[in-house]
């Protein structure tokens, strides 16, 4: 296959032109294709990707719809699903916004008039896992935060997390409010060590309060106790905190099976938003030195009225027939 080596392309200026045309793209890996791309000796090369220049131009200008594809790479999420490792929530989070950025593209492009051929012809094909979309969107929060609602029993585990959480800080409270009691403590606050509620003894007090040590202060003037009268309460919110983040990883593996059941899909929403991308990229620069486009013929000649160098100030550019 022809292609032109960089020297060339160095003296034709084409590594500028796809500076330009990179410039308006809206993901890291259409940017970093379009900066790869050679020019064609394929006719019909040439002329499918004129013909889809042509129509995200008019889809743009006449139509007002310009596709936005702003995604993720996530080729190493999908291959991390593939041999069923557990997706994490903002790897899930990068999966559902592909989903909803396909699902947008294919839509503004299908709504448009019967004359947008080619591009529709793209995006035909994309099967848009919306459910999915949902259940992750529904499910998590955040990268760091999964929602109550996620599932039955993760709303129940939060609630009774949040009653032992109240239960333990009465409890301790009534120690540190308790005047008899509280000269014993360093502070009158209830802090928390190797996830246990404690109370800050004084080191010279620590026989006055029955209970389990698990810290220590620098000074050692302060010790850490856990008093043995909320030793259960501590087990038992220790025990549901356990039981909460299995039901995370559970639901987390459940979507991640999910993701690895539309492998196929997902690569084609993927790659799809990319190739529409670079389109979009070539129309906008296409706008914005108000470029024509060319007709061919078999005759092997050329002939090119007013041209202007695209890379020479509109102000300065002195137009030229070839």
């Amino acid at each position: 296959m022809k292609k032109i080596n960089d020297k060339t392309i160095k003296l034709l200026e084409f590594d500028k032109i796809r500076q330009n045309v990179a410039y308006f793209a809206s993901n890291e890996m259409s940017r970093a294709e379009i900066l790869a791309e050679f020019p064609s000796f394929n006719k019909i090369e040439i002329e499918h990707s004129l013909k889809l220049t042509a129509e995200a131009e008019k889809m743009i200008t006449i139509y007002l719809t310009e596709p936005y594809c702003a995604i993720d790479c996530i080729i190493q999420i999908l291959d991390k699903a593939r041999v069923g490792a557990m997706l994490s929530m903002g790897e899930l989070l990068k999966i559902a916004h592909t989903i909803k950025v396909a699902r947008t593209v294919k839509n503004a492009i299908i709504s448009t008039p019967d004359d947008i051929i080619e591009l529709k012809k793209i995006v035909s094909g994309l099967v848009v896992d919306h459910p999915l979309e949902n259940s992750i969107t529904e499910c998590i929060v955040n990268e760091n935060e999964m929602s109550d609602r996620a599932s039955e029993k993760l709303y129940g585990l939060r609630k009774r997390i949040q009653t032992l959480n109240f239960k333990l800080k009465e409890k301790l409270l009534s120690y540190t409010k308790n005047n008899n009691f509280s000269k014993y403590l360093q502070d009158n606050l209830v802090t928390i060590r190797e996830g246990r509620y404690v109370l800050p003894v004084k080191s010279e007090y620590r026989s006055e309060v029955k209970g389990l040590i698990h810290d220590k202060s620098a000074t050692g003037s302060t010790v850490f106790v856990e008093p043995f009268a909320i030793v259960e309460l501590n087990n038992e919110l220790r025990e549901a905190i356990i039981d909460e983040q299995a039901e995370i990883e559970r639901i987390l593996l459940d979507l991640t099976k999910r993701v690895e059941m539309s492998l196929n899909s997902l690569f084609v929403c993927y790659n799809t938003c990319i190739i529409i991308d670079k389109v979009i990229c070539k129309a906008k620069y296409s706008i914005k030195i108000k470029g024509v486009l060319p007709e061919f013929n078999n005759q092997k000649t050329v002939f090119i009225s007013q041209s202007r160098h695209p890379l020479i100030d509109n102000d300065k550019v002195i137009p030229v027939d070839v």
